[in-house]
Parts: structure tokens; C-alpha cells; sequence
């Protein structure tokens, strides 16, 4: 079948590019200790995933950078039409807490706590919280959880590229990306996913996703143009049979 594409792809392994994207993901607060949180989220997170909780309110934002221990599918069975909640509970630790964000935490969990819970919250005021307390929340519908992931590119055009991730991307979600040409030149764009698929090999496995470029500054295509004439002059012309 000929190739239709808009634009000439060009492998970019003689190059080893690679680049950081940046997406996020909407999540709901079950409960929070100074020490973590526990969240709803719309897919499983790797354990040991890094990520940034934000808290956006009215007046401040609250971001909390965190690591995933534990991501597990727990369906609602009561849940029905417009009440239905993300199907995945996940567990975050919060690190690199400075005194200041633990004052911040407490406050946030003292102004958010549960009713139920609201004896207990200034109980625990008066003694101090421990790290290990939980307490349910009623949060503010504005959560996200924010993820900057490193990826190898395989193959690059003007119009998009062809990525290798250890995690998966849902089809359809923006990015914002950096693409690294050297030490001092980056490549920023917004791109959308329009592929993912699972390649195994051997014991290992990883993700071949495809990215559409939607936008970016003049100065960032005029550097994206100049790698493509450098590809071109290497004769790195990409199969045709490529997913990107």
C-alpha cells in the first residue's frame, strides 16, 4: 500500500535523540497523611513512577512532588451514569517535604478534612500529626497529577515522531515535549498521541507511541527543519512500514 504521509520520515537512531514529555492526568483524593496520599486515577500507574500532586484552589496551588508505591484496579460496583469514579486506587509518597510544605499539608487536610473525621483532625492538632495518620478528604475537584517522562526517538518529520516509552500513553492525549538536539538546543512542541503499541522482546518490554506535532514557536520549527536536512544529508530515510 503506498505511503500517504504528509511529510518525509527520517530514523533518528544514528543520532540517539531522545526527549521529555510532560502530560497530565485528572485524580481524585480518597485520603492524605503528611506522608502520602491515596487518589482515584483513570488508569495503573507504574510503581516507582515520579509525578507532581496539584492541588489548584481559588487563590494557590498546592504541588506536592511524589512517587507511586502501589496502583491496583478497585471498581465501584455502586457507581453508575454521572457518579462514576476512576476505576484505579493509587498510592503516592510524598517526597522532598520541607517544613514549610508539611505546614501547608496540615493545613489543607485540617481545611478539607470529612466531618466525620473533623474531631480527629484537631485532635491530632493539638498533638501533632503523625506521618502514617489518614484522614478521608474532601477535596476540591481540581487535582492532577502531573508527569515528565524521558523517551527515545526512533523516528522523526516535520509533522510528527515515532517514540519508544517504557509506559504507556492513552491514544489521543497532548503532550507538551521537549526534544533534545544537543546539550544547549531543544525543540519544545505541543504534540497529541496518536498510537501506542506494545512491542515485547525477549524478558523486556516497551511501548512504540506515535505523536502528531500541533504546535510550535516559528524559532522551533526552523530548528526542527534544519535537523530534517540534517537527517536527509545522512540518508536516514525511515521504512515506510513505521507506526509513527
Amino acid at each position: 500500500m503506498k505511503d500517504r504521509r504528509q511529510f518525509q520520515r527520517f530514523t533518528a537512531d544514528v543520532l540517539d535523540m531522545h526527549g521529555r514529555s510532560v502530560f497530565a492526568k485528572v485524580a481524585r483524593i480518597l485520603d492524605m497523611s503528611l506522608g502520602g496520599v491515596m487518589v482515584n486515577t483513570d488508569t495503573e500507574l507504574n510503581k516507582g513512577k515520579k509525578c507532581i500532586l496539584r492541588v489548584q484552589e481559588e487563590e494557590s496551588a498546592l504541588d506536592l512532588e511524589s512517587v507511586v508505591v502501589w496502583s491496583a484496579l478497585h471498581e465501584n460496583p455502586e457507581a453508575s451514569g454521572s457518579d462514576l469514579v476512576p476505576p484505579y486506587k493509587t498510592g503516592l509518597k510524598f517526597t522532598a517535604v520541607s517544613r514549610a510544605t508539611t505546614k501547608k499539608i496540615s493545613r489543607f487536610i485540617e481545611n478539607h478534612a470529612q466531618t466525620i473525621n473533623k474531631q480527629e483532625v484537631q485532635q491530632n492538632k493539638l498533638s501533632g500529626y503523625r506521618m502514617n495518620v489518614r484522614v478521608q478528604l474532601q477535596a476540591p475537584a481540581n487535582i492532577m497529577l502531573i508527569f515528565h517522562d524521558g523517551f527515545r526517538i526512533k523516528n522523526l518529520s516535520l509533522g510528527g515522531m515515532l517514540t519508544e516509552s517504557d509506559d504507556p500513553l492513552e491514544i489521543g492525549e497532548r503532550l507538551l515535549l521537549k526534544i533534545f538536539r544537543s546539550r544547549t538546543n531543544t525543540i519544545n512542541v505541543l504534540g497529541k498521541v496518536t498510537s501506542c503499541i506494545e512491542v515485547k522482546e525477549n524478558d523486556s518490554q516497551h511501548y512504540d507511541i506515535g505523536i502528531a506535532f500541533k504546535k510550535m514557536s516559528g524559532k522551533d520549527k526552523e530548528l526542527l527543519r534544519e535537523l530534517m536536512c540534517l537527517l536527509e544529508t545522512m540518508c536516514c530515510i525511515a521504512p515506510s512500514n513505521h507506526n509513527s
